[in-house]
């Protein structure tokens, strides 16, 4: 089975398809009831839960998530608050000029997405990104590669198959 390509990126981030009445909004601002967003070429609908309680407009939600998503270094597509990251070691002649770069024990690394046609594997999974910080999964900060190289289980492994 084909996996199917995502959108190239862009550089959009707006509020789409916008459909049905226009109403009033906690917020004071006057909306169309049914929305969607744009972020960075791929297109997502907005939850219910949302549209239903009619707290924010479509843009004034919109203005409180950008400050909160990063784009992932080498496809460039969104990574939301929450979103499980890949990291890879910082490498400027790849990654792109809006790469979240951390520095981490005495080398950087960079933030990825781990969408199936740019994450190369899942070993480079490494936390989240919380909308203000990246967030380890593993003790030692690096990614599930890396930890599981370090386990005492695969040296035991190697060692008892020499």
């Amino acid at each position: 089975m084909k996996k199917s390509a995502l959108p190239e990126p862009t550089d959009v981030v707006a509020v789409v398809d916008q459909s049905g009445e226009q109403v009033e909004y906690k917020c004071g601002h006057t909306f169309a009831s049914k929305f969607a967003y744009d972020f960075y070429g791929e297109k997502g609908t907005t939850d219910d839960k949302y549209l239903v309680s009619r707290e924010e407009c479509g843009d004034c939600i919109l203005a409180s998530v950008v400050p909160h998503v990063i784009r992932c270094a080498l496809c460039g597509r969104a990574i939301l608050p929450g979103g499980g990251v890949a990291i890879y070691d910082y490498d400027n002649t790849i990654a792109r000029s809006y790469a979240v770069k951390i520095d981490k024990d005495n080398h950087s690394i960079m933030l990825g997405c781990l969408r199936w046609d740019c994450c190369p594997a899942g070993l480079f999974f490494g936390g989240h990104w919380d909308g203000e910080k990246f967030v380890p999964k593993f003790v030692g900060g690096g990614s599930f590669g890396e930890e599981f190289l370090q386990t005492s289980y695969l040296t035991t492994v190697i060692c008892s198959t020499k």
